[in-house]
């Protein structure tokens, strides 16, 4: 697959504070269209991976590629979607209702205090349909439950119609049930859009289930694994980094 098909390309990435090695020498290219699974233990590096590919940090070494740009050079922030582990930590009282958080999102095309045109009233009516919260749509942010919120900031990420969403652990602060149907959504999005995910989990088993491939961190050791395949013991031991037995 050529250059122009990539949405990420990492090559030799390494990054440190100070002394203390976070992740080292890491490889690996992404499709559009596809399906990654970031995984491994806490501490293993999967939140600072992810705040390299948003350029909120810069790499000790090595260099990344979005959309067949050069990360320093990439302006086009628009086209990659964020969800963040948890949106909880919202104020009740914040004013703001549904539809205004994710038409938020369109401000940069359209100038900061600008009126919006009928094109980002549909944009944002399309992102609300597409993750199921019309109803929502004149609710206050603060008021809606976990699950709620997750699909309001999948809408808010949507609404610029990216092509790479990046999602660290979005499914932590919501129940079983609401996890389900927020993959099925992933799913759909990516099936039916073509929109390309990295998304880190701790659920194994649907990341596996998910994914085309699983990229693995595990103290300062980085692997790509096939999915489709059991999560079978030599693979567990080589992720946490312990023998089963020892359990």
């Amino acid at each position: 697959m050529t250059q122009e098909n990539k949405c990420i390309e990492v090559e030799h990435l390494s990054f440190s504070y100070g002394d203390d090695i976070l992740l080292e020498d890491i490889n690996f290219a992404m499709d559009q269209g596809e399906i990654l699974g970031l995984v491994g233990p806490n501490g293993s590096g999967k939140s600072t991976l992810i705040k390299l590919l948003l350029h909120s940090i810069k790499a000790t070494q090595g260099s990344i590629r979005l959309l067949g740009k050069d990360i320093e050079d990439f302006k086009d922030w628009e086209k990659i979607g964020y969800i963040a582990q948890s949106y909880d930590d919202i104020n009740k009282a914040f004013p703001a209702s549904v539809t205004e958080v994710v038409r938020a999102n369109l401000y940069k095309s359209v100038g900061l205090f600008k009126p919006f045109g009928r094109k980002e009233k549909e944009r944002t009516e399309e992102a609300l349909a597409l993750t199921g919260v019309v109803h929502l749509r004149h609710r206050r942010i603060g008021d809606l439950s976990g699950g709620e919120k997750q699909r309001v900031f999948l809408a808010r990420a949507l609404v610029s119609r990216p092509k790479l969403l990046i999602l660290d652990e979005a499914t932590s602060a919501v129940d079983q049930y609401q996890q389900k149907q927020f993959y099925e959504l992933l799913e759909k999005l990516n099936h039916a859009y073509g929109i390309s995910i990295l998304m880190v989990s701790h659920d194994l088993a649907t990341v596996n289930r998910m994914a085309d491939r699983l990229l693995c961190l595990a103290d300062r050791d980085f692997f790509i694994k096939d999915t489709g395949t059991n999560l079978d013991r030599k693979f567990l031991e080589q992720l946490f980094g312990f023998a089963w037995e020892d359990l």
